[in-house]
């Protein structure tokens, strides 16, 4: 009885995970289900994100979403218990530091009373969530969104089985990282008064109109930043205090870079640059002409990152093939194209030209892309009463892209002023370069396009949202009470928001700006680690802004958030340095 009574006092947190593991099973049996015979949004999204086909029947999608949920979920139950035995453990043993303990819960606290009074509206009003959810409650992933999403979704559904879980796990993951980087820089070696210096970069941070999105709003581009920062804290904050390299960190960090290399299309980036990061946190300053690098090891690194890769892509690429196939590319390109069509002076006489918008009329019609530019699938799509991407384009897809982008880059010029356009259009900066463009009939066509959704489609997507809000669960009081909180909370929001945007833009351009001439100023000083960081995030900025087919900041939400992170971190590095110099050795930390 002794034995027992011992194991359970050092394995109780496990024994919980386990009952709630079992818990969660036994209640997900009857809330997961089909609902696509349902009216509404829920039709919408197997018709119009079906693609032209149906995952309905697809096995194995079901299967690997099933199970990569399963896994997921048993890691976050893990992690929530070992978090709250955590608190209560620094409670018990760390007396002057609850202060921070307070505050920490606070912030739970306040965030998730924000992502409860704003419900049902943060699933039933961003299409795109909606959609997500929808496949989730299946156990399907929407590929559209990246196969990982609707795993994320499906696990934290898996958790706690209510919509609302699918913000505030994510939240509560978000919440926890940026708190505890920011103890780590600010609160514990920023010295005094630590709280004043700590609560100035947490109201920096909430006057950013990206913030509150980032921890309350359930997308892929909202957690993929989170996990982004979650990245790049792990390497400085190890970087900063000296961590030894371990097997275990390792492994830890291959899962982290593989899922953002896979997650989004140029997050492959940091798989690029991940054995520079290894080497310049954990090697460099250390190397010495007799410290021996065994070259297995390496070699078997190479091949757990390999296997990692394969599990976390290939459900993703066996989708995107099956289903998305070229689509995300086709959107990318009427806008540029009607710009490079429009102007007088564009390369349209090279050698295959002809061929080229051949191929590219056989997917969308010239006239299409010239009249109404970026909306110009959309246009095709409704006049031709079809309903899907243009995945089903097939191998003329594949054509069409290759057809696209080689007149994009024979006019580069018109396409790097097009993109830019659109970057600064998201930032909300009104600076733009002119065009010959069809620039005005543009918004006008999709103000034009956005009635007809609302006239012909949105109709029929509102009678889905209703039918969802009523039958499947996402009301947390009840209808009236839900939408007086809900009215309350948006509007707190929705001023804090429209503080910050008030000088967004220019801020971003700023903050980028000094990433730049930070980076430029650790590379004089043979810092590597951050002139890596400063390469990746830049890379990343310059490949989105060539990339994006629309003007929506929150296609760039990573790469603004980690910008905010990594200043901070060279801030606390210089200030090092000049300790270190002052006091004529080096300064220990941890």
């Amino acid at each position: 009885m002794k034995n027992i009574l011992k194991f359970l006092k050092l394995k109780y947190v496990y024994i919980i995970c386990a009952i709630h593991f079992l818990i969660s099973c036994i209640l997900s049996y009857n809330f997961f289900h089909p609902i696509k015979d349902n009216a509404g949004s829920e039709n919408i999204a197997y018709k119009f994100y079906g693609t032209g086909l149906t995952l309905e029947d697809d096995f194995i999608s079901r299967v690997l979403c099933w199970l990569y949920a399963h896994i997921l979920a048993i890691i976050f139950i893990v992690l929530f218990w070992n978090w709250i035995a955590f608190l209560i453990k620094s409670w018990k043993n760390r007396i002057a530091e609850r202060k921070y303990i307070v505050i920490l819960l606070l912030f739970v606290f306040l965030g998730i009373l924000t992502i409860v009074t704003q419900y049902p509206t943060m699933i039933t009003t961003p299409p795109d969530t909606t959609y997500n959810y929808v496949y989730a409650k299946e156990w399907l992933p929407m590929y559209w969104h990246g196969f990982l999403t609707n795993v994320i979704h499906c696990a934290c559904l898996l958790v706690f089985t209510h919509p609302v879980s699918l913000s505030v796990i994510p939240f509560l993951f978000g919440i926890n990282i940026i708190f505890y980087f920011t103890y780590y820089t600010i609160i514990k070696y920023s010295g005094e008064p630590k709280i004043i210096k700590a609560l100035i970069w947490g109201i920096v941070l909430l006057l950013m109109p990206e913030t509150i999105q980032l921890l309350t709003y359930a997308g892929r581009n909202y957690m993929y930043a989170i996990l982004s920062v979650c990245v790049l804290g792990i390497f400085m904050k190890d970087y900063l205090e000296g961590a030894e390299f371990s097997v275990n960190k390792f492994l830890v960090l291959s899962v982290l870079i593989v899922c953002l290399a896979t997650w989004r299309s140029e997050g492959i980036i940091y798989l690029f640059f991940y054995p520079a990061l290894l080497y310049f946190t954990y090697f460099f300053e250390r190397h010495t002409k007799d410290m021996h690098i065994d070259k297995k090891r390496i070699l078997k690194g190479i091949g757990y990152v390999f296997v990692v890769y394969l599990i976390l892509s290939l459900p993703g690429k066996y989708g995107n093939d099956k289903y998305q196939g070229y689509d995300y590319f086709i959107i990318n390109t009427p806008g540029p194209l009607a710009a490079v069509l429009a102007d007088e002076n564009a390369n349209l006489g090279y050698d295959g030209v002809e061929k080229d918008l051949e191929t590219i009329n056989d997917v969308i019609p010239i006239d299409y892309i010239k009249k109404f530019g970026r909306p110009a699938v959309e246009y095709y799509n409704f006049d031709n009463m079809r309903l899907s991407r243009q995945s089903d384009a097939g191998n003329k897809g594949k054509d069409y892209v290759v057809a696209s982008y080689r007149i994009l880059f024979h006019n580069w010029k018109i396409y790097f002023k097009y993109q830019v356009n659109l970057y600064f259009q998201s930032i909300g900066v009104s600076w733009n370069f002119n065009l010959t463009s069809n620039t005005e009939l543009e918004e006008r066509t999709i103000n034009e396009e956005v009635q007809r959704w609302e006239d012909w489609l949105m109709d029929y997507y509102y009678s889905g949202s209703d039918d969802i809000s009523e039958k499947h669960d996402i009301v947390l009081i009840d209808k009236r009470t839900d939408s007086i909180l809900s009215n309350i909370a948006s509007r707190a929001v929705s001023k804090l928001n429209n503080f910050g945007w008030k000088y967004a833009g220019f801020i971003k351009i700023a903050v980028s700006l000094l990433v730049i001439i930070s980076s430029l100023y650790f590379l004089v000083k043979k810092q590597w680690i951050y002139v890596c960081w400063g390469i990746i995030l830049m890379g990343l900025l310059a490949i989105i802004i060539l990339m994006a087919p629309a003007a929506r900041y929150n296609y760039y939400y990573s790469v603004y958030f980690n910008q905010y992170w990594l200043l901070l971190f060279m801030g606390f590095q210089i200030k090092r340095d000049k300790l270190r110099c002052h006091s004529g050795g080096d300064i220990k930390y941890g």
